[in-house]
């Protein structure tokens, strides 16, 4: 279980990142002017760091870490590849670090919950597409006939987030990653 691990303590590393990150944020709400010399510090770069970091970094990591954990044990074998696992971690926690690094260097796509840069997005969906194979070849191999309803619902997090991920991040105009008009914010809150 040892990328399962991974993701849960740099999950819980994530954590304490977004948290100073909305302790920033925070603090522009009753101190406005408190980091106007220091760019990385403004309240529109901090906020898009604690966003992306919290939800992406804290919450989705965790998840994929107890999933990966539960998966094996509740199918009677190890997961199918360790190593795809670790590949899969290397390229998710990748796509994070870029938030804050990025985000506080001006780089952005400029939509909410869709702020990392096409180049991130690509890691983050192949990321996506190591761990679901990983499973499904860990389901495929499986010593436990049942097949328990958490594994499925983890399998289908992969399907269904890679998709959604796809569309909402408008992944097939690669610079930019926007639409023109009024259709943009519709895909953009399909995400």
């Amino acid at each position: 279980h040892s990328a399962a691990l991974a993701f849960l303590i740099a999950g819980s590393i994530w954590f304490v990142v977004g948290t100073l990150y909305g302790a920033f944020s925070a603090i522009h709400l009753v101190a406005p002017e408190a980091f106007n010399n220091i760019p990385a510090l403004v309240f529109g770069r901090t906020r898009p760091a604690h966003v992306n970091t919290v939800l992406f970094g804290f919450v989705t990591t965790v998840l994929i870490g107890c999933g990966l954990y539960y998966t094996p044990t509740l199918l009677g074998r190890t997961l199918w590849s360790e190593r795809m696992a670790w590949a899969g971690f290397v390229l998710w926690n990748t796509t994070i670090v870029s938030g804050p690094i990025g985000f506080g260097f001006g780089y952005s796509q400029g939509r909410e919950y869709a702020e990392y840069l096409w180049l991130f997005d690509l890691l983050a969906m192949i990321a996506f597409f190591l761990i679901l194979i990983d499973v499904v070849m860990t389901i495929l191999t499986r010593a436990e006939d049942f097949l328990y309803i958490s594994v499925w619902y983890f399998t289908a997090t992969f399907i269904w987030t890679s998709g959604s991920y796809f569309i909402g991040n408008v992944m097939w105009q690669p610079p930019g990653g926007a639409l023109p008009g009024i259709i943009d914010s519709i895909v953009l809150w399909f995400w």
